[in-house]
Order: C-alpha cells, then sequence, then structure tokens
C-alpha cells in the first residue's frame, strides 16, 4: 500500500515538474518510479529509466539530488540482479537515448499493483494447529459433539474453533 501511495505521489510531482520544465527535479520523480518498478517486477523500464536520469544529469551538468541517487542505486542494484549486467547496460543506453516525451510516457506507465487477496489457502494456513485438527474433522462430516469427543476436549470448545475457522475462512 505504502509503495502505491508512493508511485501515485511520485506521478502527480513528475506531471508537475514537468509542467514547470525542472529536469533537475523530474530527476528525483524518475529515479522514486525507477526504484519502485525495480521492486515490482518492472526492472527493463527502470534500467530504461535509469539511463535517461544518467543522460539527463550528463547534459545539464549537475550531480542527483542526494534523495534521486539513493533511489537510482537501489533501483540499479535490483535492476542488475534481475537483467544481469549486459541486459541492464542495454537498456540503459537504449535509456540514455529516448526523447523525452518518450522518457515521461515510460515514467507514467509505471504501476504498482495492488497486494494479492489471500486466498483460501492462505487464510487456512492462518488457522492455528488445532483449528487445522478441526477442521480436518469437520470436512469428514463429523459434528461439534464428535469433534469434541475425537480431540478429547468440550463441546463447547470445538463450537468455538468451528466458529473461528468459519470467520478466518470467509464462511458466512
Amino acid at each position: 500500500a505504502q509503495d502505491r501511495r508512493a508511485a501515485q505521489l511520485y506521478h502527480e510531482a513528475l506531471r508537475h515538474w514537468v509542467g514547470i520544465r525542472d529536469r533537475g527535479l523530474v530527476t528525483l520523480a524518475l529515479a522514486g518510479l525507477a526504484e519502485l518498478a525495480s521492486r515490482h517486477g518492472q526492472a527493463i523500464a527502470a534500467a530504461t529509466l535509469l539511463g535517461s536520469i544518467d543522460a539527463m544529469a550528463e547534459s545539464a551538468g549537475a550531480p542527483h539530488f542526494h534523495t534521486a541517487r539513493l533511489n537510482a542505486a537501489r533501483a540499479d542494484a535490483a535492476v542488475l540482479a534481475a537483467l544481469g549486467a549486459e541486459e541492464c547496460a542495454r537498456r540503459r543506453t537504449a535509456g540514455a537515448h529516448l526523447h523525452w516525451d518518450d522518457i515521461v510516457a515510460l515514467a507514467a506507465a509505471i504501476h504498482i499493483p495492488p497486494p494479492p487477496v489471500a486466498g483460501p489457502a492462505a487464510q487456512a494456513r492462518a488457522l492455528t494447529p488445532r483449528e487445522r485438527d478441526v477442521l480436518r474433522l469437520l470436512v469428514g462430516g463429523l459434528t461439534d459433539r464428535e469433534i469434541a469427543t475425537a480431540l478429547f476436549i468440550g463441546h463447547r470448545t470445538a463450537q468455538d474453533h468451528v466458529s473461528h475457522i468459519l470467520d478466518k475462512l470467509g464462511v458466512v
């Protein structure tokens, strides 16, 4: 959720800074988006943005802002691990030759997907060991009383376990 919010803010900043034509500030948004992209399976886009950032800094003759350098370094390490040195260098070179509008479009296309919703398997893993025992017996067709007898627990305790299992699995 934090990464999605960060991407949203970087996109807003990018639109603003592109609008006022401040390339120095644009690199802040580009580096932030490259770092986020590198962590969310978009290594090619991240490497391409890194090449664009390097070219912009070189043409301006000024170093990156400290925050941009940190984000770019994290992105660089991640894309190097994901793509390998040769592919990373190739993508960065391509990014260095992109037209301004293409750089902005690439950055605007960075998307952080929402976190996956836990499915039944993940929810089942959230059950305690005792709840898993109760669930196995419940699936086997046993009643609360039969579960209580089989597990040497009280009838009310078996009912509570069944209730908790149904809540955790989202069964109404």
